[in-house]
């Protein structure tokens, strides 16, 4: 005869909180555990599809996932990834963008699919350029006479080759835009 015992054999009930156990005798599958001070653990249910744990500063709750809202000003309302490599130069990925359009090496008008609400919008970017030389520097700056719209972002792409001491225009590798407004 076995003397081996299992813990059931001496348990008949929940273990109290204060004697290192949960307080509950069962819980459901799937559910989170949440800690009650003294009391028996509590638990939540998962919610609907999407929805996260979040809490109130005093109770955990599971409601539909917060986030940053593409109205927000701090949000990009647009971005674009310019693939200078390709003849013409075009949209390698973008956000918010309906087309790109060069009318000249290094002349670019990037149309929004939903407009900024207004001209005043900004900008910034990154560009690559994979030159032959050690020395060549490029960047990009708003076409200043043909102003954006809220619409259209009109800008240039400018290359400094072999330490030359101004720029010319020209088509850079990549050219990385991001757009934000008050929207």
């Amino acid at each position: 005869m076995s003397r081996a015992r299992t813990l059931a054999n001496y348990v008949s009930s929940a273990i109290t909180v204060s004697a290192g156990g949960t307080g509950a005798a069962t819980h459901t599958a799937n559910n989170v555990m949440i800690g009650a001070g003294t009391s028996a653990l509590t638990s939540i249910a998962p919610g609907a599809d999407g929805q996260v744990l979040t809490s109130t500063g005093s109770v955990w709750q599971s409601e539909a996932a917060g986030g940053i809202a593409d109205t927000d000003h701090s949000v990009a309302q647009a971005w674009a990834l310019i693939d200078g490599h390709a003849i013409p130069p075009s949209l390698s990925d973008s956000y918010n963008c309906s087309g790109l359009t060069s009318s000249a090496d290094g002349k670019f008008a990037l149309a929004f699919d939903t407009d900024m609400p207004d001209a005043n919008y900004s900008w910034v970017h990154t560009v690559v350029y994979r030159g032959s030389g050690f020395n060549d520097v490029a960047t990009v700056a708003q076409d200043g006479s043909a102003v954006g719209t809220s619409g259209t972002l009109n800008f240039y792409s400018m290359l400094a080759l072999n330490l030359a001491t101004s720029f010319s225009l020209g088509d850079a590798s990549f050219i990385s835009i991001a757009v934000f407004s008050t929207r």
